[in-house]
């Protein structure tokens, strides 16, 4: 007979009563410090975080796109034909020829732009100490550009202007430090094949390439003098950013000078007399040749201390133009106007 021997049940191993903790004990301890942890990385990401992308401005976002030019869109103008001029080959006929595009980009990212130079202009300490702010007070002696946010400013605004007075090559303005994240997203876009297809497009001339940008702010007294910017690029650029601007009582107007009576620039053959007035407009921007041609051109004073006038500028060229190289350290280097 088989005997099943008797079923015993072992008997688990348990904690010591005394050591036991409530589950509601522990998850007081617990659940406080993981939330924390989250907390903590969010915080820092959040802080990592460039200030152009906070405020929506992504370089791969389908608002970087240059709308379509519809022809109520462009204003083209000729100093021999004013606005009825039709420009064929982009620069058949000498003189000053403009491009007027208004609403270059998506109004939102014009906006955004705008938002963040002019947060990072009024950071600027007026008292002169070290500040936090990609912008960099700039000044020239002679044709050598100075950067200096530590500088005496109030003297260097004085000295400029006597050179201004006295139809010296001068200028005062702020620059946006080139390796900052919305420089480095302006230039990628600017450079683009799309945004150089679309402006070919609308020059009726290709262009393929920046030879230099630089995005500026003006302030008070500010102002940059009569000048022209041969040899930088077939073409110059200024896109505007400075929203309700009155250029009458402000100053920091965009002036040109055109030629006496020669159809074709020659040096010194120009006066300063203006004979095109630009007024700084939101998301607007204004192309004009500088080659072969010799465009004089300057920013007014600035005569209020209200707001910065903002832009962005440089030139374009097709690649197979020669003699356009990079000038990011002596684009100034533009002679004075006798």
């Amino acid at each position: 007979m088989n005997v099943v021997a008797p079923f015993h049940k072992k008997k688990k191993k348990g904690i010591d009563p005394s050591l036991k903790i409530e589950y509601w004990v522990l998850a007081a301890l617990v659940v406080p410090l993981i939330v924390g942890i989250i907390v903590h990385f969010a915080r820092n990401a959040h802080k990592e975080a460039p200030q152009d992308e906070e405020k929506g401005i992504h370089s791969e976002s389908t608002f970087w796109q240059l709308k379509s030019l519809p022809e109520d869109n462009v204003h083209i103008w000729n100093e021999f034909a004013g606005s009825e001029y039709e420009l064929i080959g982009g620069n058949e006929k000498s003189g000053l020829n403009l491009w007027i595009v208004q609403n270059y980009l998506e109004n939102s990212v014009a906006r955004a732009i705008h938002d963040i130079l002019t947060d990072d202009f009024l950071r600027i300490d007026s008292e002169l100490e070290e500040v936090d702010t990609p912008w960099v007070f700039t000044y020239n002696e002679y044709n050598k550009k100075i950067r200096n946010n530590q500088a005496d400013k109030n003297k260097i605004i004085q000295r400029q202007t006597n050179k201004l007075k006295n139809h010296e090559f001068a200028y005062i303005k702020y620059e946006y430090m080139r390796n900052s994240t919305l420089y480095k997203k302006l230039i990628h876009w600017l450079n683009s094949s799309t945004n150089m297809d679309s402006l070919s497009v609308l020059l009726k001339d290709k262009v393929t390439m920046l030879t230099d940008m630089f995005v500026t702010a003006y302030g008070h007294k500010h102002f940059l003098s009569w000048h022209n910017d041969y040899g930088l690029g077939k073409y110059a650029f200024v896109y505007m950013l400075s929203s309700d601007w009155n250029g009458e009582e402000y100053g920091g107007r965009l002036l040109f000078s055109c030629p006496k009576s020669s159809p074709v620039f020659q040096a010194n053959t120009y006066s300063r007399s203006v004979c095109k007035t630009l007024n700084p407009a939101f998301n607007t921007l204004v192309l004009f040749t500088v080659f072969p041609n010799n465009v004089p051109h300057m920013v007014e004073q600035i005569l209020v201390d209200a707001k910065p006038r903002l832009a962005i500028t440089g030139w374009i060229t097709n690649k197979k133009e020669e003699g356009f190289d990079r000038t990011s350290s002596y684009y100034e280097q533009l002679g004075n106007i006798v």
